[in-house]
């Protein structure tokens, strides 16, 4: 049976795409603050317009920097445990890169309007 050791580390492909999974949800998650939630008062549109598209902007961007990432980390992930040797932290990182882009995901509509 295999255990994590100390040189089980997280990979470069599995750091970005956490960090950029992260970083959509917490842009998106912004983008609802300023634009979704304050869709029933005129004048918090018009104050927050450019900052809520800017953050719906970066929000989908990093969300397909993050599922590139995960792709290739899928294949790294692929090609280890083909190699007998199980990545346990990178399995961690892939789930939680999956959970992250699903909730980003559900924060945000692929188009920017105050539709919900």
């Amino acid at each position: 049976m295999y255990w994590a050791t100390s040189r089980d580390r997280l990979t470069t492909a599995g750091a970005v795409a956490l960090a950029a999974a992260a970083g959509a949800v917490l842009a998106l998650w912004v983008y609802r603050v300023l634009w979704v939630q304050s869709s029933g008062t005129p004048a918090a549109l018009d104050a927050n317009e450019n900052a809520a598209v800017f953050a719906w902007l970066v929000g989908w961007l990093l969300l397909i920097c993050a599922a590139g990432a995960a792709v290739v980390l899928l294949a790294s992930v692929i090609g280890r445990i083909s190699a007998r040797r199980p990545p346990l932290i990178d399995l961690v990182a892939l789930g939680a890169t999956a959970a992250l882009i699903m909730a980003a995901i559900a924060l945000a509509p692929l188009w920017a309007t105050a539709s919900v």
